[in-house]
């Protein structure tokens, strides 16, 4: 007995440090992932030029800005990438990019959007809201790959805190059905970080794995290279996707992407979604032809074309559909939940959401131990420092990205400007947040005020929606993400009134306190 309680006792600590130390970093990471889920939704939802249909046989004829597009990344430098989306309901637009690799700037990218029935351009627009999220969730806006890094480390403290909190709370059944709404405030929040880790558990398991994968894949290249290429990443790119293709410099005309569009695959009902062309205009031209899975969870299946002929060529070594291949390709997907409709998304955004609050009921949890019971070690300045900057940040975030939403609607500057301001307003409300929170006095009365004016902020960002870009007829896309705010608002408007005015008298802290059922020690408040 005495060994097993040691142990239970480690891994109440671990999993306590492993959560708070990483807390804050996590509860971000879990709420923009959370949000990025229905990224494809808010790209419709903020830009109005994409609510039409896709017309079922028009194929307007793009090959002459598909040949522009090349001409002036050529001019530029040594092309990088070249890709062509075609339209699809999420999407309904054709789709060119590419980048070139100028000397002394880096990499130039170029981006071009046409009307999927008339081939028209449509408007230029940067990057908002919905790149923000999705940019934000993977990478922090910060260079690669430092910040996808950062994110497959907050992957990993997930990892860490779901098995330690597994091993902790061995009587999950009980505690499944234990929910003292009638007892103390702590008991709820206890009650709800226990009840929240059960119902969340599987898919926070299959997050943390997935999404260390995805961040750490970016640092695992170059020391595989080291170990078994001797620092030769080209070598270690060839040993996993073959040799690169080669140009042979003479030039020759292209299929039409009208030839690829029509394109079909047995088993699989739709055409392609996208097309890479590799060395676009040269005799040796390939175009990897990319088509949507019907019903592997890996979602895409790659035909490889010679880009003069339109014949099948031999597949690179990543096309192959292979065991391992799948399982790959498959935890992209399955981490942010491509691979169903709808109702997936709704899904994964509801335990999403349970998570980012399992995260931030811990972290309450870990600063009203030690401020009200016999943990703490430092002043209780320094714990209702703590309390206020924890509440900031729980609430700060979640502001600005419902913010963000009603912002994107709302901004008349320029296009060019878009992504800045965007991150300026972003980080703007999480400032204004975490600076409202520092100021109260009362935790209790701030979380409550604080969650009310997230429901405001969510009513305020579909109000101005609308207000700008009218109603969304027949976007089921664009009504989804109205219906979350809205859920939003409504869930955050309970809280608030289920929440009590302000904080409870407390009683001054304790040497000695009782031990609760996990075996750590129970707050005396």
């Amino acid at each position: 007995m005495p060994l097993a309680r040691d142990r239970h006792k480690r891994l109440y600590g671990l999993h306590s440090w492993s959560g708070i130390l990483f807390a804050w970093f996590l509860f971000v990471v879990c709420w923009s992932g959370t949000a990025a889920v229905f990224v494809e939704d808010i790209v419709t939802f903020e830009d109005p030029t994409l609510r039409h249909s896709v017309p079922a046989d028009a194929t307007p004829d793009i090959d002459a800005d598909l040949r522009a597009a090349h001409a002036e990344l050529s001019a530029l430098g040594r092309i990088d990438y070249l890709i062509v989306d075609f339209p699809r309901d999420r999407m309904p637009f054709y789709w060119i990019r590419g980048g070139a690799v100028v000397e002394g700037e880096g990499l130039r990218e170029i981006e071009r959007k046409f009307h999927p029935g008339t081939g028209a351009p449509l408007p230029v627009r940067g990057d908002g809201a919905a790149h923000w999220i999705l940019e934000f969730h993977t990478d922090l806006m910060l260079p690669n790959p430092l910040g996808r890094t950062l994110v497959g480390l907050a992957g990993i403290v997930l990892g860490l805190a779901a098995i330690t909190g597994l091993f902790i709370h061995g009587k999950l059944i009980r505690e499944f059905f234990t929910l003292r709404l009638m007892r103390s405030q702590r008991l709820k929040w206890q009650d709800s970080h226990k009840l929240l880790g059960v119902i969340t558990l599987p898919f926070s398991a299959m997050i943390a794995f997935t999404g260390a994968y995805l961040g750490i894949i970016a640092i695992l290249a170059p020391i595989i290279a080291v170990i078994a290429f001797k620092g030769d990443t080209d070598a270690l790119v060839e040993a996993v996707v073959g040799a690169p293709l080669e140009p042979v410099g003479q030039q020759v005309a292209m299929i039409s992407l009208s030839d690829i569009q029509a394109m079909r695959v047995p088993g699989l009902e739709d055409g392609p979604y996208r097309v890479i062309a590799n060395h676009y205009g040269d005799a040796a031209a390939r175009f990897d032809v990319l088509f949507f899975e019907t019903e592997d969870l890996a979602t895409t299946q790659i035909h490889p074309v010679g880009g003069a002929t339109g014949a099948p060529v031999d597949a690179p070594r990543l096309t192959d559909p292979g065991p391992a291949n799948r399982i790959v390709n498959a935890l992209s997907p399955l981490h942010f939940g491509t691979y169903g409709g709808m109702a997936l998304k709704w899904i994964y955004g509801v335990l999403g959401l349970g998570l980012c609050i399992m995260t931030a009921l811990g972290t309450m949890l870990w600063i009203e131990r030690r401020r009200y019971g016999s943990e703490g070690t430092k002043s209780d300045r320094f714990y209702e420092a703590l309390s206020r900057m924890n509440i900031g940040i729980c609430l700060g975030f979640p502001a600005a990205t419902i913010g963000l939403l009603g912002f994107d609607a709302l901004y008349a500057g320029a296009e060019a400007a878009r992504t800045v301001w965007t991150g300026t307003a972003y980080f703007g409300l999480v400032l204004l947040t975490v600076l409202f929170a520092l100021l109260h006095t009362d935790g209790y009365a701030a979380v409550r005020r604080g969650l009310w004016g997230l429901a405001g902020l969510a009513v305020i960002s579909v109000t101005a929606n609308l207000a700008v870009h009218g109603w969304p007829s027949g976007r089921g896309d664009v009504q989804s993400v109205m219906a979350c705010l809205i859920g939003l608002a409504a869930l955050t408007a309970l809280s608030a009134r289920w929440l009590p005015q302000g904080r409870p008298t407390i009683r001054k802290r304790v040497r000695r306190v009782a031990t609760d059922e996990t075996g750590g020690p129970s707050p005396a408040f």
